[in-house]
């Protein structure tokens, strides 16, 4: 009989229990998806559960890809030990995996069952749990899914049509909204972010006790004129703003209360909101107690704070119905997008034949790893919770997140959703296990973090119900940052930025951006490198390379503006995942240019690619008629369709950069995104 093998097994597994639920937190760089890869390995040496059985869940493809390569690697090389190897008597077997015959067989049935596996991002978990069991859904067969922002703007279009333009109150709305500079493409994208971020219009107004409200300030004209002079006695330079916008604030109210019908209604409403209600407010709370001024200091913020912006007063008019004839045209017709999937799912398990589907999805799945769960929201809690959580001891549920890291609140997610989740697991008697030991940065760096979120300070970073009571340890003490000297470098530079006013914040983000590309340019000097990174495992400290800086900001302009900084100075860079790529005028121009190329007969495609930055002609020279129509330019075309019909992209969109002079006019020119 051979001996068995061993191999180290990660301490934190002993820590989180097989036979109940847990949270793990697990910080930046302390090895979450190595602690998720060899947790899958626990479960399945321990014989409580198959391949097949356990659900991963993760935030995206690529993520997904990259576990199941890990999972299928780990397996293999468990199975692949010599017999009788494993580490030296230093690690006890308590600390090991014992690899017998009998994990060797789990482990083969594992690697051959691997394509049962279902690790995958959540929308692809509820697109299988809705059309693999349709029949317990109630749902068709054969349902499309769709691109929801398509179903959305169809579906605007209508209400637009059939609602908004003709109902007479919907209509006099609209018509303010479009009066006051908003636009149809405005209302439709509010609306949509509204949809696609789940997002609540807020303050709800309420006509009723705005009314209430309005009535009991009595601002009437005694009023005014009582107040105007408290504050001339108060401040008399002040009665140059202060007079006409208190008279402007009584007569927006009293138009609104008078008003014969919604039109006027609404015509007082934008009238109100053209007041510089925080001014008066500010003014009135600097008069003396017991003044009429002074009291309406209390009614007046209650009033204000129940005024909606005129575009969230349209939202949250014409949402609803725009929300419910997507939700009316995708159920007749059959159709479902990424954001329906989880309400779908939600709305399955707790409909009649909910009861049903729990029992086949409880018997398929034993054990559920959700990872990123600090992006969770409401909806996928609900799922999760009712499939794995109240299973009665069944099945196991492991939340995998780090609130610190939730950052996707835009789409919806939502960090009290999560807090709320972990202490309904911990008060059930759930787990709570801290991953605490960092292995991608070094020491220095991590002590210096540690040091700006210490939540000890008078002033700590993280305030609220999100904390960093538990600072993380370097997991990895060979690591570390080298200047041109060898020496190590200081983790942290601050650079202060005393008195700056908002007046003057355009003015400084040049300077500092500025300043980022000379620091970017010394640490990464090909001959001079300003930081090495030594990871002491023989092969010598590497420098830093210009795809290993990130930098950020807080808004897109000033990352625009940082760019140009960067771009001033020589040093190459591209936005990650910049949004609206496609929606630009040179993703316009590029769609122009292949449209040409798959048809170079077609007049009006070459005329829409002659006006390109790829051929940099005049408008005067459009004017050449046949010798611009049967000349070089239309050769071109054709040599670049030969290439895209053979599907040698590569060679294509060289020739195209080539053959044009793009690049060459564009640096020439020294202006533009482009350049």
């Amino acid at each position: 009989m051979t001996a068995p093998a061993r191999y180290e097994r990660p301490a934190v597994l002993a820590e989180i229990p097989l036979d109940g639920h847990a949270v793990i937190e697990a910080s930046a760089g302390t090895g979450k998806t190595f602690t998720l890869e060899h947790l899958i390995v626990e479960i399945l040496l321990s014989g409580r559960a198959r391949i097949g059985e356990i659900l991963v869940v993760t935030f995206t493809e690529k993520a997904t890809g990259e576990l199941r390569a890990r999972v299928r690697r780990i397996l293999q090389k468990l199975l692949d030990l010599e017999p009788g190897a494993g580490p030296g008597p230093e690690v006890p077997g308590a600390r090991c995996w014992i690899v017998g015959e009998k994990q060797r067989e789990l482990l083969r049935e594992a690697l051959a069952g691997f394509d049962s596996a279902t690790i995958c991002t959540i929308h692809s978990f509820c697109r299988s749990v809705l059309t693999e069991n349709a029949f317990a859904n109630q749902r068709l067969f054969d349902e499309e899914l769709v691109d929801g922002r398509e179903a959305f703007g169809a579906a605007f279009r209508d209400a637009l049509r059939e609602d908004f333009a003709t109902d007479g109150e919907n209509r006099e709305l609209l018509r303010l909204f479009l009066a006051e500079g908003g636009s149809v493409g405005d209302l439709e994208e509010t609306l949509w972010r509204c949809h696609d971020q789940k997002a609540r219009i807020e303050p709800a107004f309420d006509p009723e006790r705005f009314e209430r409200l309005a009535e009991g300030c009595g601002l009437d004209a005694e009023a005014v004129a009582q107040v105007q002079a408290e504050m001339a006695c108060h401040n008399k330079r002040l009665m140059k703003k202060f007079g006409p916008c208190l008279e402007a604030l009584a007569e927006a109210l009293e138009r609104g209360r008078s008003a014969p019908d919604l039109a006027a209604r609404l015509e007082a409403f934008a009238e109100l909101q053209a007041v510089d209600v925080e001014y008066l407010l500010q003014r009135l709370g600097e008069l003396s107690e017991g003044t009429r001024g002074q009291g309406l200091v209390a009614p007046l913020q209650r009033l204000w704070d129940l005024v909606p912006s005129l575009k969230a007063l349209v939202a949250a008019r014409f949402f609803p119905r725009v929300s419910e004839r997507v939700a009316r045209r995708k159920r007749e017709s059959g159709q479902f997008d990424f954001q329906d999937m989880l309400g779908l799912v939600r709305d399955s398990l707790e409909g009649p034949h909910g009861a049903a589907l729990i029992e086949l999805l409880r018997e398929r799945y034993r054990f559920a790893l959700i990872d990123e769960f600090q992006d969770t929201d409401e909806t996928q809690w609900a799922v999760f919770r009712r499939l794995f959580f109240l299973s009665e001891g069944r099945c196991r549920l492991y939340l995998i997140g780090d609130p610190k890291q939730a950052i996707y609140a835009f789409r919806g997610a939502d960090v009290h959703t999560y807090l709320a989740a972990r202490e309904e697991v911990l008060g059930a008697g759930g787990a709570r296990v801290v991953i605490g030991r960092n292995f991608r940065s070094t020491a220095d760096l991590i002590a210096g973090y540690n040091r700006i979120l210490d939540q000890s300070a008078a002033q700590p970073f993280f305030t609220g119900p999100i904390r960093y009571d538990e600072p993380v340890e370097c997991g990895d003490a060979k690591l570390a940052a080298l200047g041109p000297d060898g020496a190590p470098l200081a983790p942290v530079h601050v650079l202060h930025l005393a008195s700056v006013t908002s007046v003057a914040r355009d003015a400084v983000t040049p300077v500092l951006g500025a300043c980022i590309a000379r620091e970017i340019r010394r640490l990464t000097d090909p001959e001079n490198p300003g930081l090495r990174f030594d990871r002491n495992d023989g092969l010598g400290p590497r420098p830093l390379r210009r795809r290993d800086v990130y930098v950020l900001a807080r808004s897109r302009g000033e990352l625009n503006a940082l760019g140009e900084s960067l771009r001033a100075a020589g040093v190459d860079h591209a936005f990650y995942k910049q949004e609206g790529l496609f929606q630009s005028e040179e993703a316009d121009h590029v769609l122009d240019l292949l449209e040409a190329i798959a048809d170079p007969d077609d007049s009006s495609r070459r005329l829409r690619a002659w006006l390109t930055p790829f051929f940099g002609l005049k408008l005067a020279e459009l004017a050449g008629g046949a010798e611009l129509e049967e000349g070089p330019l239309v050769e071109s075309l054709r040599a670049w369709k030969v290439l895209a019909d053979e599907r040698r992209y590569e060679r294509l969109f060289g020739r195209i950069l080539d053959d044009s002079g793009l690049v060459r006019r564009e640096i020439l020119a020294g202006a533009g995104e482009r350049a």
